[in-house]
């Protein structure tokens, strides 16, 4: 079958062929657009594509008894990776390491009280001779700055409001100081401190 008929114009054959090729190119810059503006949770874009947190999601049950120390060594393995969410690395006998700008830790329990958070951490190895910044922000609210510029552990407490009010608490700790351990460590690893207990309890 010819693919152009002069009386007729164009034949069946070139018509399908011209439409297929139209069919193809569409269905490229569709692709091409997913790509460039794909439709994924925001917690995924913003670690991946946008790259404006280095603390990658994820789910965890937030079960904690209020009032109760979590130990972020060995020993408290069990009770700590109900509450970690990201941005830690362990635990190992020194503690847990942050990893990248920012740690994340989920609380799941009921109160109406205010409450007081006590932090226990020091400086990680990496980052020595450095002063470490830790800024705790609590369901997106600033609650206070601590540091650790020595080689002692810092014990820290911050007043807060009833933020379990509704059940649930974010607490992110934010590094503004964090350091790479060699040039070629990328962002997502940057060190900080080496988190050693956590407490949240009712004032």
């Amino acid at each position: 079958m010819p693919w152009y008929d002069a009386a007729n114009g164009l034949t069946p054959l070139r018509a399908a062929a011209y439409a297929g090729a139209a069919a193809l190119a569409f269905g490229e810059l569709a692709i091409l657009a997913l790509a460039l503006s794909p439709e994924v949770d925001a917690t995924y874009r913003a670690y991946y594509l946008d790259r404006t947190t280095t603390c990658l999601d994820r789910r965890v049950s937030g079960d904690y008894a209020l009032g109760a120390t979590v130990s972020f060594r060995p020993d408290g393995a069990a009770a700590m990776k109900e509450i970690r969410v990201c941005g830690l690395d362990g635990p190992v006998d020194d503690g847990t390491h942050s990893v990248g700008t920012s740690s994340r830790l989920r609380v799941v329990a009921a109160s109406a009280s205010p409450l007081t958070l006590r932090l226990s951490f020091d400086r990680a190895g990496a980052a020595r001779g450095t002063t470490q910044r830790v800024r705790v922000v609590v369901d997106g609210a600033p609650a206070g700055e601590t540091a650790a510029g020595g080689d002692e552990a810092v014990t820290a407490e911050f007043a807060l409001p009833p933020v379990l009010a509704d059940g649930a608490a974010e607490i992110t700790l934010e590094y503004p100081d964090a350091v790479k351990p060699s040039p070629l460590t990328s962002e997502t690893r940057l060190r900080a401190i080496r988190l050693l207990s956590f407490q949240l309890a009712e004032r």
